[in-house]
C-alpha cells in the first residue's frame, strides 16, 4: 500500500496533522478537567456560550448558540436535550418565534458553568503559557480563519 501524501518524509511539516495534535492534547486536559463535575466539552461549550449570549440579549435560541459556537445545530439540539434532562436548562416557547424555543440556564446549570469556567479558562492558560507573548498572536491568527470560514467556506 502506498501513501500518496506530500508529507511522506515528515508529518510535522503538515500543518493539519500538527495542529489536530495540538487540539487532542489541549481536549483530553479539558475533558480531564470536566470529568469530575458530570459535563462533557460540548455540553460546557453550550452552556457557556448561552451564559454570555444571557449577559447581551434575550432570548437566546440554540441557533443562536450554534452560531455563537460554530457547532453544528444538530449537535447543539443533542446538547440541549442531555442538559434539559439534566435541569441544567430551560426550553420555553419563544415569545415571537413559533420554530425556536427560548432557552435559559436553570440555577443548576448557572452553578455548574460558575464552577466549569474557571477551570477550563485556567486549563487554557496553563496549556498555552508555553507560547508567552505569542499566545496573542496565535488567538489573532485563529480568529482570522474563523472570520474567513465565517465569510466563505473554505
Amino acid at each position: 500500500m502506498g501513501f500518496s501524501s506530500k508529507y511522506t518524509p515528515n508529518a510535522d511539516a503538515s500543518l493539519g496533522f500538527a495542529f489536530i495534535r495540538a487540539y487532542n492534547l489541549w481536549h483530553a486536559e479539558i475533558k480531564r478537567s470536566l470529568l469530575p463535575h458530570g459535563i462533557t466539552h460540548p455540553q460546557f461549550v453550550f452552556l457557556a456560550c448561552t451564559g454570555f449570549l444571557l449577559q447581551k440579549e434575550e432570548p437566546v435560541t440554540q441557533a443562536m448558540i450554534a452560531g455563537f459556537s460554530d457547532m453544528d445545530a444538530m449537535t447543539v439540539s443533542q446538547v440541549a436535550t442531555l442538559l434539559e434532562r439534566k435541569h441544567f436548562i430551560e426550553r420555553k416557547p419563544h415569545p415571537t418565534d413559533t420554530r425556536a424555543k427560548s432557552i435559559r440556564l436553570t440555577e443548576k446549570g448557572s452553578k455548574v458553568l460558575q464552577k466549569t469556567l474557571p477551570i477550563v479558562e485556567n486549563v487554557d492558560q496553563t496549556f498555552f503559557s508555553p507560547l508567552g507573548k505569542r499566545q496573542k498572536l496565535l488567538l489573532q491568527m485563529l480568529l482570522e480563519l474563523t472570520t474567513l470560514s465565517d465569510t466563505a467556506q473554505l
